[in-house]
């Protein structure tokens, strides 16, 4: 039940790619830090009023309603001459056709956000780059890709309360964490699945982006995610991730993500969490 590495890698790509244009033009030195000093139970309560309040990022553009803020955010930043100066340095010559449709939707979509952003308050361009701002610290923290991340048992309590939460980008990043460094965790999962060996559910990527698919990631044909995985692997151009996944994996693996995930849906609905709070350690 091994993940077919190439996919893996592909997916891996998918989202370095967008965490890099994430932070791009981003705030660096705004970050909304916690206080070193405060203890795990202010944290903890700290989290959930962020997982209470923080919801989608609506879109300014009312005609690009499949894109969030956020989503628009990640490829356009706020500044119009940063953007159009990244975009000067690009050498369309030695893209595909594929490439170049990506780069003109994305010109299109960036055009009408600028233009739409000229247009509000400045008190709600405010509150966009603050949830912004807010979700880029928690997706930091739940970052498993990065060279950084490593296990954290503050960082696990956060987790078992963001997997929950209604931003599919926040909920996904938290089950990846768990399933990269929460034992306890996998061990329940391969245990619901009368299995000892849980190999196949560590770190797994895919069964993220499925769990964000259902948490309400656009996951169709047409999606900015398959999108970017047709410029990068033309096999999954016209299928939603679901299909592609389908056409990717044998019966049995793909079977066993299924049931792996409702399983997991039915631990997190569950006080499982809550039942063995304090058992977060990786030994």
């Amino acid at each position: 039940m091994t993940v077919v590495s190439k996919y893996k890698t592909l997916l891996v790509a998918i989202i370095a790619v967008i965490i890099a244009i994430v932070f791009f033009y981003k705030f660096p030195n705004e970050s909304i830090n916690s206080s070193n000093h405060q203890n795990l139970d202010e944290q903890d309560s700290q989290v959930k009023d962020i997982a209470q309040n923080l919801s989608y990022l609506h879109p300014v553009i009312k005609d690009q309603s499949h894109l969030t803020d956020y989503d628009l955010h990640k490829s356009c930043g706020f500044s119009e001459n940063k953007f159009h100066e990244s975009m000067d340095g690009v050498d369309y010559n030695s893209m595909s056709e594929l490439e170049l449709a990506h780069i003109e939707k994305t010109l299109v979509n960036c055009e009408d956000w600028f233009e739409n952003l000229a247009q509000i308050s400045s008190s709600e361009l405010n509150q966009i780059k603050l949830r912004i701002r807010e979700k880029n610290q928690i997706l930091r923290e739940l970052n498993t890709l990065s060279a950084e991340a490593s296990y954290d048992v503050k960082i696990i309590s956060k987790a078992k309360t963001l997997v929950q939460h209604q931003d599919p980008d926040i909920s996904a990043s938290a089950l990846l964490y768990l399933l990269t460094y929460d034992n306890e965790f996998i061990n329940k999962v391969g245990e619901e699945m009368g299995t000892s060996d849980v190999s196949f559910l560590r770190a797994n990527l895919d069964l993220s982006v499925l769990y964000s698919c259902q948490k309400g990631l656009d996951c169709q044909s047409d999606s900015a995610l398959m999108q970017d995985m047709c410029v990068i692997d033309e096999s999954s151009c016209n299928l939603s991730f679901n299909a592609w996944l389908r056409q990717n994996k044998t019966m049995n693996q793909y079977d066993d993500m299924i049931i792996s995930l409702n399983i997991i849906n039915s631990i997190i609905s569950s006080n499982w969490f809550e039942q063995t709070a304090g058992i977060d350690s990786i030994e």
